[in-house]
């Protein structure tokens, strides 16, 4: 799921030097090493896509990048920043649009509202960019959307679902020399 209850997860450092605080700063994993590199005064190697930490936890910058892009498979791409989150769903050509500033949790799709149109094509345009950038070529669209809707199984089909499933036979023959 690319939804922030999925996404946000806590990041703690302590130690001699850090500063006591918090942060919401958009960040990825990959930023831990260039991070420790620096809070330890070794030098960063070059040609990483990361981004050092240590400006935001020491109190030099508020933020080290302005968007933040995720993907789950070939089935969703979303990107944030600091106040709007969009999110795809290509294979169903669906989207969404949050305001994490009035809805943290995520519940109000304000996608297609003309109030937000230029969220919504600011966000998606920063999408494509950023797919272009790191050779991601899934589309954000489909030509033949899949049905979007969940059709629950019948009672016929649980109970096949319930059932053992057979064993595969084994090709037991034996070759010709």
């Amino acid at each position: 799921s690319l939804y922030e209850h999925s996404m946000k997860s806590p990041l703690i450092f302590s130690g001699p030097g850090v500063p006591h605080g918090q942060s919401d700063a958009l960040v990825y994993l990959y930023d831990i090493f260039p991070t420790v590199c620096d809070m330890v005064g070794t030098e960063v190697p070059q040609g990483l896509d990361a981004a050092s930490m240590w400006p935001v936890i020491s109190g030099q910058k508020p933020t080290i990048r302005e968007t933040l892009f995720t993907a789950y498979k070939d089935v969703q791409r979303s990107v944030r920043d600091d106040r709007w989150k969009l999110i795809t769903y290509p294979q169903i050509n669906k989207s969404q649009l949050f305001d994490l500033e009035n809805d943290p949790d995520e519940t109000k799709n304000l996608f297609g509202q003309s109030a937000c149109q230029s969220h919504s094509d600011r966000l998606l345009a920063a999408m494509k960019d950023w797919q272009k950038k790191v050779g991601d070529t899934s589309p954000l669209a489909s030509d033949t959307p899949q049905d979007a809707t969940f059709k629950a199984p019948t009672p016929a089909e649980l109970m096949k679902l319930k059932q053992p499933r057979k064993p595969k036979k084994q090709n037991n023959k034996k070759k010709s020399s």
